[in-house]
C-alpha cells in the first residue's frame, strides 16, 4: 500500500498507462476547459515553458485507491525553435487539501520546476 499512513506519511505518485481506469477517471475530471489553479512560466535560453496544475478531491470517495485524498493534472507546454510540445501528467496523493496547502511544490519537482515560481 502506498505511504505509511500508520505513522502519518503521505504519498504523491504519478499515474501511468498501467493504471488505465484511474488515469481516465482523473482525465475525465477536466474534460471541460477549466482554468488552472496555478501556473508557472519560465524561460531557459531559447526555451519557454508554461506549467499549469489542476487539483481536485472529487475522486476521494469515488475511487478505491488506498487513502486517496486528491488527484491532479499537470500540463507542460514547451516552445523552442518554432516548435511546441505539450505534455500532460496525472498524479494521486494521500495529502488532503487545506488552506494554502497544495501540491504545487511536489508536482513542480516532478515536472522539473520549483515551488516558489508557481502563481495562483
Amino acid at each position: 500500500m502506498p505511504g505509511d499512513r500508520g505513522q502519518g506519511g503521505h504519498y504523491l505518485l504519478s499515474v501511468k498507462d498501467n493504471q488505465p481506469t484511474l488515469k481516465q477517471d482523473i482525465a475525465d475530471l477536466w474534460a471541460e476547459d477549466l482554468p488552472p489553479q496555478a501556473e508557472q512560466v519560465g524561460q531557459h535560453g531559447d526555451r519557454v515553458e508554461l506549467r499549469r496544475i489542476w487539483v481536485s478531491g472529487e475522486l476521494a470517495d469515488y475511487n478505491d485507491w488506498p487513502h486517496l485524498a486528491q488527484v491532479c493534472r499537470v500540463e507542460r507546454i514547451v516552445h523552442r525553435k518554432g516548435r511546441t510540445r505539450r505534455e500532460v501528467a496525472y498524479a494521486v496523493t494521500s495529502l488532503a487539501a487545506r488552506p494554502r496547502n497544495s501540491l504545487d511544490g511536489s508536482v513542480a519537482g516532478m515536472m522539473g520546476g520549483t515551488s516558489s515560481a508557481w502563481s495562483r
